[in-house]
């Protein structure tokens, strides 16, 4: 354990009240009524439409590869909307990116391969034959479930049973539930490369041996091959006519085709608004109570099954910087129970009351972020929105994410790395994400009163707490990039970290490249005044320089990390044209720079604990001591959340 840990800058966010916010005791009462409040205030576009800047209508790209849409609170659009920074990022991008898709084998199938089937030569028999022996099936199934992947979307008792009709009578099964088996096969296979894979890299350099690099390859290879017979089988199902196991599968498959991402690709989100779709066609956006033919558990399942898709594709498109499937007025299903699996099954009669939230389930995580989802929906609909909305409108719905952050179970609120040395690093991480989400959401909200049109007395207080709220964001990236380290509190976590959590990061980094710049040119007109007073400039020139280390050593793999490394560098007056950034590696599977961040699913889990899953001849292939567990955080737009691999989502 090391004795010193970044400092991290956290002015109460309480402190910071916008005007007309009336203070109050915030309890999980009290937020039960928030989704009850009036809707946004709309106010008339004729008396605002002079107030509007260019980047309140998002950045438009169009290039050979195809055009590119994000809106005004998207980081990318940000950026773009900095005048001296366009000349040195437009080259870049398209330099970078050319360099990229070269790198890429010039074989490579398209991704996600669902949206590009190959040839359906395959039976559901033969699928079924291609299985390997039981014993091997079954370190992949329990690898699943102690590892906690699928966040609750799999009821273990259930699959179990399933699990063991399967064996006894293959040729009867579902062929989409062949589907689910082999997606989860591949993703414990990409979960033990992930978690190992790094530890056994670090020994080899050691002992001066290479080895590693094509035994990772061929078991790529073999989930690779379980992730094109689980995509067969779902053609082969007809998922889009929805039907039993079909969203389950079609979640893990999701979370396969993210997982190794290091920036998020539009594609994923037509995956997920199909999803969505399914869905809505299933009708599970209306809660089972009111359908007395859904049981009791099947209800419950639904319930968290739901909750995993609103949390994928609130994620998924606020990382796009794109308005998301659902609405806030399309959904009234109720949030799943806080329950072990244990606590219900398919004779269930009565549904056991939801456990207190201090008893971490495997669906708690999943609890506590749809709170900030159902506010981050509000937001993302207010800043997508034709028409301004109201201050008073911002006022409350400011108010609303802070109900919402109160309202996390207090083993989930972030307090600070000197309240979390006694928690795992799983916990600490989680907690992380919820408060990245929370932080993000205020920038967010707030970013519009950065522009010069908004300089006003009666404004001042929401940039601070924009600004605020984006210097704590970079004050967690340094720390999550100092702990990841050898050594540190979140090391066996490391692999976790998704775009849906360093999209926040970009989205601070963006804000203040905007700030100094806007601030550099009032001062150069002599039109500086007590109203650009929010945080200390070298505060916020110290903390983007070493932003600008990290988006440096993430520039090799992703072509988001490069564009802000070229931002913070301009707009810090560093000397040259661009920082010396790493060019990206023609061989995508080797490893990324030291102490870069590295990339998982974009959903977050939280681990059972106390429940393990027993099989009869199971062996991990690594102890379940060495797993880190995935975790979910939301990007906002652009950079709003992480509904990881989940927090992934």
């Amino acid at each position: 354990m090391r004795e010193s840990h970044t400092q991290i800058y956290e002015p109460p966010l309480a402190d910071h009240s916008l005007p007309s916010a009336q203070p109050d005791q915030r309890s999980q009462a009290r937020y039960s009524n928030v989704e009850a409040r009036s809707p946004v205030n709309k106010i008339s576009y004729k008396s605002l439409v002079t107030a509007s800047s260019p980047s309140d209508y998002g950045s438009f790209r169009d290039s050979e590869t195809g055009n590119r849409y994000v809106n005004g609170s998207h980081w990318a659009a940000v950026l773009d909307s900095i005048t001296d920074l366009k000349n040195h990022l437009r080259p870049e991008d398209e330099a970078t990116s050319s360099y990229l898709d070269q790198s890429l084998s010039s074989d490579q199938n398209p991704a996600p391969q669902l949206l590009y089937p190959s040839e359906m030569n395959d039976t559901p028999a033969a699928i079924v034959a291609g299985l390997p022996p039981r014993p091997v099936v079954d370190r992949l199934v329990s690898y699943f479930f102690n590892v906690e992947i699928s966040q609750g979307v799999l009821h273990s008792g259930q699959f179990l049973r399933e699990y063991e009709q399967f064996w006894k009578s293959p040729e009867e099964t579902s062929i989409i539930w062949v589907g689910l088996l082999l997606t989860i096969m591949c993703l414990s296979i990409y979960c033990q490369d992930a978690v190992a894979g790094d530890v056994q890299a670090a020994a080899e350099t050691v002992a001066g041996t290479h080895t590693l690099q094509p035994r990772r390859q061929d078991k790529r290879a073999l989930a690779d091959s379980y992730k094109t017979k689980a995509i067969k089988c779902l053609h082969m199902g007809h998922y889009t006519k929805g039907g039993p196991h079909v969203l389950e599968t079609l979640i893990l498959y999701v979370l396969i085709e993210w997982f190794h991402l290091e920036d998020m690709d539009f594609s994923v989100s037509v995956l997920v608004a199909n999803m969505v779709q399914i869905a809505l066609h299933m009708g599970y956006h209306r809660d089972a109570r009111h359908f007395p033919s859904i049981s009791l558990f099947d209800g419950e399942m639904r319930r968290r099954v739901w909750a995993m898709i609103v949390q994928l594709d609130f994620s998924v498109s606020a990382q796009l910087g794109l308005p998301g499937v659902l609405r806030h007025s399309h959904v009234e299903t109720s949030r799943p129970r806080n329950l072990y699996d244990h606590d219900f099954d398919v004779n269930t009669k009565i549904l056991a009351d939801s456990r207190p939230e201090n008893e971490v389930t495997p669906v708690l995580y999943t609890i506590a972020k749809l709170r900030l989802v159902t506010v981050g929906r509000k937001v993302m609909d207010v800043v997508t929105d034709r028409l301004p909305t109201s201050y008073s409108a911002t006022v409350d719905i400011d108010e609303e994410i802070n109900d919402a952050r109160d309202s996390l179970p207090s083993s989930l609120q972030w307090k600070g790395i000197a309240s979390a040395l006694n928690s795992s690093s799983l916990t600490i991480l989680l907690t992380i994400f919820l408060e990245c989400i929370t932080l993000n959401l205020k920038v967010v909200l707030h970013k519009t009163f950065l522009e010069p049109e908004y300089y006003e007395k009666k404004h001042q207080s929401a940039r601070k707490i924009c600004l605020d709220a984006a210097l704590r964001l970079l004050a967690l990236q340094h720390l999550v990039e100092e702990e990841i380290q050898p050594g540190g509190l979140l090391y066996e976590s490391r692999w976790r970290i998704s775009t849906s959590v360093i999209s926040p990061f970009l989205l601070a980094t963006s804000v203040f490249c905007f700030y100094l710049q806007s601030l550099a040119k009032r001062k150069r007109r002599g039109e500086a005044t007590d109203l650009d007073v929010g945080v200390d400039e070298r505060d916020v020139k110290t903390a983007l320089q070493k932003s600008l280390e990290i988006w440096v050593r993430r520039g090799s793999r992703s072509r988001e990390a490069r564009k802000a490394a070229i931002a913070v560098h301009h707009i810090l007056g560093n000397p040259g044209d661009s920082p010396e950034l790493p060019m990206p590696p023609h061989d995508f599977e080797s490893p990324a720079p030291e102490s870069a961040f590295h990339s998982a699913a974009a959903i977050s889990y939280f681990p059972e604990v106390g429940q393990v899953y027993d099989f009869s001849g199971a062996a991990l292939y690594y102890g379940v001591d060495d797993v880190a567990w995935p975790a979910f955080a939301g990007k906002s737009q652009g950079a709003m959340f992480g509904t990881q691999y989940g927090g992934y989502a």
